[in-house]
């Protein structure tokens, strides 16, 4: 039986845990895997992290890690993902924009490719909550610039919703340096040049009203973290 692993980054996630835990529960107790949990508190400042534990006690198909203080998704990822021991591992937000149906559709690529992730932008895309105009403008924006410098082939690096054959989870997250919101860039520019075999997949997707994201700071961050991207690049820092 093949293992699949789980990996979710909670940040002030209280309100939605128990909920997104439930489903997840549920929906892959009709699955063929042996299943792993790995739930990463990044440092909330609420009672996240006592909520894990205890709506997990008992169970040993979880594994609980904590951040003793926010430390940003991309670092938090990167150490779930590289705790998970799973033959494949699945990476989803805790707000669960993106429904579980979509791993379904995930399943039948599984054998063919190392990475599978799922876009809210391709033609049989279901965007059921679209972003506001402002964010969606912001994202035209940063679309364009990583077609130009990075990705001419993926048309969504930032849905929270992938799945990493292990070996490959493994090299690339190893290899990733930023730990803010470029981290998706940066994970797919690296596979793409050790040419891994990426597929996209349509998925439903509803944006998520109460966003962390500060929409003041993040561009900006962001820009620095592509031009972090392009100047590893250059020094040769994610040749194998």
């Amino acid at each position: 039986m093949k293992r699949l692993s789980v990996v979710i980054p909670a940040y002030n996630e209280a309100k939605k845990i128990r909920t997104t835990f439930s489903r997840l529960d549920r929906f892959f107790s009709q699955k063929p895997y042996q299943m792993e949990y790995v739930f990463v508190n990044d440092g909330s400042a609420d009672n996240t992290l006592d909520i894990i534990r205890e709506m997990t006690r008992g169970r040993n198909d979880v594994l609980i890690l904590a951040n003793e203080k926010n430390m940003g998704k991309g670092y938090t990822l990167r150490r779930g993902m590289l705790s998970a021991g799973g033959d494949y591992i699945l990476f989803m937000d805790a707000d669960m924009a993106t429904p579980l149906g979509a791993f379904n559709d995930f399943e039948e690529h599984l054998g063919d490719y190392d990475i599978i992730i799922g876009s809210r932008w391709l033609k049989e895309s279901n965007i059921k909550i679209p972003q506001p105009w402002y964010r969606r403008s912001m994202g035209i924006v940063f679309y364009m610039i990583i077609r130009a410098w990075f990705l001419k082939s993926v048309t969504d690096t930032n849905c929270g919703f992938k799945c990493y054959r292990r070996d490959v989870a493994k090299d690339i997250f190893s290899t990733q340096v930023l730990e803010g919101w470029g981290f998706d860039v940066e994970l797919l520019y690296i596979a793409q040049k050790r040419k891994y075999r990426i597929k996209e997949v349509p998925v439903i997707w509803a944006h998520g009203r109460g966003s962390k994201v500060n929409l003041f700071s993040v561009p900006f961050l962001t820009l620095r973290e592509l031009m972090t991207i392009k100047i590893n690049d250059w020094k040769k820092r994610y040749e194998k």
